[in-house]
């Protein structure tokens, strides 16, 4: 069971690290330090999400499955056009839409996730920023994300265990249905390590062909574009080269 959702501990940790500021988390969380929002690479999102199903399903009274006790929205909206310039990102066979004025800091990612933030702000202040992290392994298929007892199982081991272990505060859950595939969505306020409050907003978009996790965190400096609608913006608009494929072992 505390194999579920590492790659949403990692963020949480990602988190408490500073968001991006290169330092890993304190060997007090007992919990392996990511580089990045860099998660374990032997889960899916999309395994994880059919197994909390399954698994909650079977569980026996009193083995841990909590009742998320909130309403998950669902949202039907679109992601918000693009009113500033944007650009076309590419890496390998994965394309998606950026701020023209933001780029990558490869030195902030690792080799699952690539950090993105405002070119014109200083890296070591610890801004706001975007990131996207791609699995490169193939999700678990025959999946019905839209499936209640699915959604509701995810973000039941996400309440239970995987949220950061600093009580976050306003911890919202929803569904939405305006990304490049259905996003489950967790979104919450938390102190960073520096004093900071940050607002954190986790895309999981499943039933793509990769598993694909954007996140999006935001310090309040009033960074514009608003970091939320940029990671929207990347969840819209992702793109998997039709042509691609995982080498064969």
């Amino acid at each position: 069971m505390k194999r579920l959702l590492t790659a949403f501990m990692a963020a949480c940790l990602f988190l408490t690290a500073g968001c991006g500021a290169g330092t890993a988390p304190s060997a007090a969380e007992d919990v392996p330090a990511p580089s990045a929002a860099a998660s374990s690479m032997d889960e899916t999102a999309s395994s994880r999400a059919a197994d909390a199903a399954s698994q909650a399903a079977g569980a026996p009274e009193g083995s841990g499955s909590a009742d998320a006790g909130a309403t998950i929205e669902i949202d039907d909206s679109q992601a918000p056009t693009a009113s500033w310039e944007t650009q076309t990102f590419t890496s390998g066979p994965f394309t998606f839409e950026l701020p023209a004025g933001w780029k990558e800091y490869g030195d902030m990612g690792s080799y699952t996730a690539m950090f993105f933030t405002d070119a014109s702000v200083d890296i070591a202040s610890q801004p706001s920023n975007v990131v996207v992290e791609i699995m490169p392994t193939e999700p678990q298929e025959g999946v019905d994300y839209a499936d209640p007892a699915v959604q509701d199982s995810f973000f039941e081991y996400i309440e239970a265990d995987y949220l950061p272990p600093r009580s976050p505060e306003n911890v919202a859950y929803s569904i939405w249905n305006g990304a490049a595939g259905t996003a489950y969505v967790v979104s919450f306020d938390r102190n960073a390590d520096d004093g900071r409050t940050a607002r954190q907003t986790v895309y999981f978009l499943m039933g793509l062909r990769f598993p694909v996790i954007v996140y999006a965190t935001d310090f309040g400096e009033g960074m514009t574009p608003p970091v939320d609608d940029i990671a929207r913006r990347v969840a819209a608009t992702f793109r998997i080269d039709e042509n691609f494929s995982l080498p064969q072992a």
